[in-house]
């Protein structure tokens, strides 16, 4: 069993994950691999009940590129994919790349933040890190 690791998906080429490579990556691991979620990943660790060519996707940090670029692809292609929201950052002078807070902080509620409908439809799962507030 695989877990995949993206961090961020990018609109034009260059040295990050560009959307379109992210789209092909997606294709291919569908048509070779079954796509799983984390907790099927934990069922096989602690139960064996693992899957054949089985693989979990996971994003780490919760930036705005996730939501902007990845989540169209993932829910294009009906794959399951992890979220690790960071609910804060390390550094606070670092806002370099935008988050999911400063994506939609003042246009949903706290609870709309770290529940986002459509991507939950999507089969997409939610995991905090960082500061601890309960979602």
């Amino acid at each position: 069993m695989l877990v995949l690791l993206y961090h961020k998906v990018i609109k034009n080429p260059g040295f990050d994950l560009w959307w379109r490579t992210f789209d092909l990556q997606i294709k291919i691991l569908k048509s070779t691999y079954k796509i799983v979620s984390l907790d099927e990943v934990l069922d096989c660790v602690i139960n064996g009940k693992c899957q054949k060519n089985a693989v979990a996707i996971t994003f780490d940090d919760g930036y705005a590129d996730n939501y902007i670029y990845a989540y169209p692809i993932l829910k294009k292609h009906r794959v399951k994919a992890t979220l690790f929201l960071a609910t804060s950052r390390v550094l606070l002078e670092d806002k370099k790349r935008p988050t999911l807070l400063d994506y939609w902080e003042g246009k949903v509620s706290w609870e709309e933040l770290y529940r986002p409908k459509s991507m939950k439809d999507a089969n997409a799962e939610f995991v905090k890190q960082g500061r601890s507030t309960d979602f």
